[in-house]
């Protein structure tokens, strides 16, 4: 068994620097994913005192993470909406005050979307039309920020299940404004099998983002200037 999890009731049990992380007996990807093979910290990992939105945030793995990284200053803002991971966020956070919950999807756009499900617990999407789905709540970024009350944003990681163009389209504001580093899993294609890559870095690009791939990931960094008129 890999350090650091346990079984209980038949689901593995993580633990990170003294917090226990429940989660779905499938989860095994995003641990590794978060905690091995340190996915999100390629480029740079949030300071203590930063704003961190963690897009996709599902159990809370990375949020949990990323709490620990920002410490009592800092601010963990952990957005997922599906109603059953909310139920694992919640759980999983309760002894960590620097992270806040808000069960909604983000976009382009507000108002409501279907999340379709899927197989695996961590990834149902408002992008890849399936069968079955749950209404959820869907707003932008900016207006998430804003509603908030939030003064700063400094890192933002993003796993988001083919909603990642749409999302950043939703966050002219914030990444203008703040300039927050990027981590983003950018494996997920359009319905025609291209990958979203390309046009996520063009679009990140003429923000005034330097861009860089690994492995079905883009790391960013504001570059000091942009291509908005």
């Amino acid at each position: 068994m890999m350090k650091g999890i346990s079984i209980r009731g038949g689901k593995p049990i993580y633990n990170y620097l003294g917090t226990e992380i429940d989660s779905p007996i499938d989860s095994l990807e995003a641990y590794v994913e978060v905690f091995c093979d340190n996915v999100y910290d390629h480029i740079a990992t949030p300071k203590e005192g930063d704003t961190v939105i963690d897009i996709g945030a599902y159990v809370g793995m990375y949020s949990i993470k990323a709490s620990k990284f920002v410490g009592d200053a800092g601010l963990v803002v952990a957005v997922e909406p599906l109603p059953s991971n909310i139920g694992y966020l919640e759980r999983n956070t309760t002894s960590l005050p620097n992270i806040r919950i808000v069960n909604t999807a983000l976009s382009n756009y507000t108002g409501s979307a279907r999340l379709y499900s899927s197989p695996s617990s961590a990834a149902h999407s408002i992008t890849y039309i399936r069968n079955d789905f749950t209404t959820v709540s869907v707003t932008t970024l900016d207006e998430l920020i804003k509603s908030m009350g939030i003064q700063k944003v400094d890192y933002i990681k993003m796993d988001a299940e083919g909603s990642d163009v749409n999302i950043l389209l939703g966050a002219n504001n914030v990444l203008l404004t703040h300039h927050p580093v990027l981590s983003m899993a950018c494996y997920h294609t359009d319905k025609d099998g291209v990958p979203y890559t390309g046009r996520i870095i063009v679009y990140l690009q003429n923000m005034g983002y330097k861009c860089v791939t690994r492995k079905g990931y883009i790391y960013a960094k504001w570059s000091g200037t942009n291509n908005i008129s």
